[in-house]
């Protein structure tokens, strides 16, 4: 029997409200475009409606699959649909996202002709009725195209949704999710650059549509951010101090690292009521992130940010949290 051209991972946890949408879209590309492909929904112990949900579609559509798991995570609820996942490409995509109407084919095409490709997304927020558009913009898997996703990266670049991934690059190299669920999505799309010698191929187009609904896992505040921050800046790193063919400078990594710093400072302003102007001061210093010298490897708008937080904290939390 030969294996379906394509796997679609979705992690599914309450989303009774949008997973039949999310599954309908893909039943119609896999039946106007001729996709042969699976789709591998692992429910994370949902205490909603989802699980019967996708008990109906299983006992409807012979290519759907469904494992049932406790909550254990959207990182593990992946990695049991990588390791069930027979596809020569793997998707992955969130239960209550949407897609554009020619999405797979238009990735597909592109993976059939051995290429890494990856589409643009519109980022919807739902509670401020507002959207905008995100293109990729990493080019190359080759020393400057690391360095520019580590510095330089927006949310188009780090996040899964929006790229087919080789399958056998993931399973040769075993590429898996990790980091407690806090930027597993980026350390698993810098293992996969790492590894895969496949050009790049950008589809400047939102074909992936990203709903940003409060409650989420990136719009509550979590306790331990800055610990899995600490975490998921010293395992890259440590790939990279083991990396033979890329050398990424000391500038590049110390711009990483500010970048990491400020995304944790935001997260903190906009979601943590204790956060404080001295707290904001003191984690700056504390990662010795004042030196203003690597500033020149911030986009504009970064390094603006960047000393705005540092030099006028109060100012800075006030502007952020309207």
């Amino acid at each position: 029997m030969n294996s379906p051209e394509l796997s679609i991972i979705i992690p599914a946890y309450n989303c009774g409200m949008y997973i039949r949408n999310c599954l309908d879209q893909i039943i119609q590309q896999f039946d106007t475009f001729q996709i042969k492909g699976e789709v591998i929904i692992v429910d994370d112990g949902s205490t909603d409606d989802t699980a019967e949900i996708i008990t109906e579609y299983v006992n409807q559509v012979a290519y759907i699959k469904a494992f049932f798991q406790e909550n254990l995570k959207q990182a593990k609820a992946r990695n049991c649909g990588i390791k069930n996942a027979n596809g020569k490409n793997i998707l992955f995509l969130d239960a209550d996202d949407t897609l554009e109407d020619n999405m797979l084919i238009l990735l597909l095409k592109e993976s059939r002709n051995g290429s890494f490709p990856i589409c643009g997304i519109k980022k919807i927020y739902t509670e401020l009725g507002i959207s905008e558009v995100e293109l990729p913009t990493i080019t190359n898997t080759s020393n400057s195209g690391l360095q520019a996703y580590l510095t330089t990266n927006n949310e188009a670049d780090v996040g899964l949704w929006n790229k087919m991934f080789n399958a056998a690059i993931i399973k040769d190299n075993n590429i898996l999710f990790e980091n407690s669920n806090f930027f597993e999505d980026s350390l698993f799309v810098f293992d996969y650059l790492v590894n895969s010698n496949q050009n790049i191929h950008l589809i400047n187009k939102p074909l992936y549509n990203l709903f940003k609904r409060g409650g989420s896992t990136t719009t509550a505040f979590d306790q331990k951010i800055d610990v899995l921050a600490k975490g998921y800046i010293k395992k890259i790193i440590n790939r990279v101090n083991k990396l033979k063919d890329v050398n990424l400078d000391k500038m590049t990594m110390d711009t990483f690292r500010i970048r990491i710093t400020m995304h944790i400072i935001h997260h903190h302003i906009k979601y943590d009521g204790e956060w404080t102007s001295d707290k904001q001061r003191k984690i700056i210093k504390d990662s010795h992130l004042e030196r203003f010298l690597i500033l020149n490897r911030l986009r504009g708008k970064y390094r603006i940010a960047f000393l705005g937080m540092y030099l006028f904290p109060r100012e800075y939390i006030k502007l952020y949290r309207r």
